[in-house]
């Protein structure tokens, strides 16, 4: 399968994928909001994952706009052991989660629930 054409079937991410393939990242921990903010003055890029929709790579200034604008005020928290959806903006959230490859990079993932 071409991997342009491949999008998120099931939540939590078990992989991360760009066109050219699957990547070879592991999954760290999931994140609360001030971890993800260090984490993008780092300079992480970041990827986005809706359900059946392909993975959105997000960068620079683009990333810190929807960060700002979509995932801060719905960021779920890892410490919450249950979730009011209902409670947040949209009635949806995003769950931040670090991936790091094999040189040391990290990548964060945004996981839409809603």
């Amino acid at each position: 399968m071409d991997p342009s054409f491949r999008i998120v079937a099931q939540l939590p991410l078990a992989a991360l994928w760009d066109e050219t393939g699957e990547l070879d990242a592991a999954r760290g921990p999931d994140l609360a909001r001030e971890d993800v903010v260090a984490r993008l003055r780092g300079g992480s890029a970041a990827v986005v994952a809706s359900m059946g929709r392909p993975l959105r790579w997000q960068r620079g200034n683009d990333l810190f706009g929807w960060w700002k604008h979509e995932a801060k005020p719905r960021l779920l928290d890892p410490a919450t052991r249950e979730w009011r959806l209902d409670d947040l903006p949209g009635g949806r959230g995003w769950r931040a989660a670090e991936w790091t490859l094999p040189d040391g990079a990290v990548v964060l993932s945004f996981e839409e629930y809603h």
